[in-house]
């Protein structure tokens, strides 16, 4: 089952798309809002594709062991794979069963749907940003005032102290600025690339 094809993004999607396009399609085959007959098979399809998706993107990446294993090994890891793999698809269909039952409002106010929301992040980078620039702009302005009014501040610990608390504030700009950045950029070069 191709999961990117059903959620309609790319193999190179950001987190931020996949759920964009968990949210319209979620919007779109949800039976309170669709009659159409097929539409909870449908939402079903979305909801566990958007699950697989963002379990891809935000697994961490695990090294691959440089131990060799016996084919038989390797087929009882796969059987127990392939097991887990039916378990869990069966689980996240019957929470989309579930909310498919549900009334659209009432799906929407979901923990769920609401952890969808990109704006958070977005939200989030922009305070980070804001936090830096206020580190930043506090801590030089309170170090030259207090070097300018007291000789007895003028030392290495003062300063050593500034410079952590002013590279803090460059980190929260920088890591906020990325966040904010990113995805325009991917969306950006998928652009270009496909041109």
């Amino acid at each position: 089952m191709d999961y990117y094809a059903i959620l309609g993004v790319s193999r190179d999607a950001t987190i931020d798309e996949v759920k964009r396009s968990y949210r319209r399609l979620a919007r779109k085959y949800h039976p309170d809002v669709n009659p159409s007959p097929d539409a909870q098979e449908r939402f079903i399809a979305v909801t566990e594709a958007y699950e697989f998706i963002i379990r891809q993107l935000t697994q961490a990446s695990v090294s691959p062991s440089s131990r060799d294993y016996s084919y038989e090994s390797n087929r009882e890891a796969q059987a127990i794979i392939d097991e887990w793999l039916k378990a869990e698809r069966e689980r996240i269909r019957a929470r989309a069963r579930k909310h498919a039952r549900m009334r659209y409002s009432q799906f929407k106010q979901t923990e769920y749907f609401k952890a969808t929301d990109t704006r958070q992040n977005q939200i989030v980078a922009s305070m980070a940003i804001l936090v830096g620039i206020f580190v930043v702009i506090g801590s030089v302005k309170g170090t030259l005032k207090v070097i300018t009014e007291n000789e007895e501040l003028r030392n290495v610990n003062y300063l050593g102290s500034f410079v952590i608390i002013f590279i803090v504030g460059i980190i929260l700009i920088a890591v906020g600025s990325v966040r904010l950045i990113n995805p325009l950029w991917k969306k950006w070069h998928r652009k270009k690339t496909t041109q």
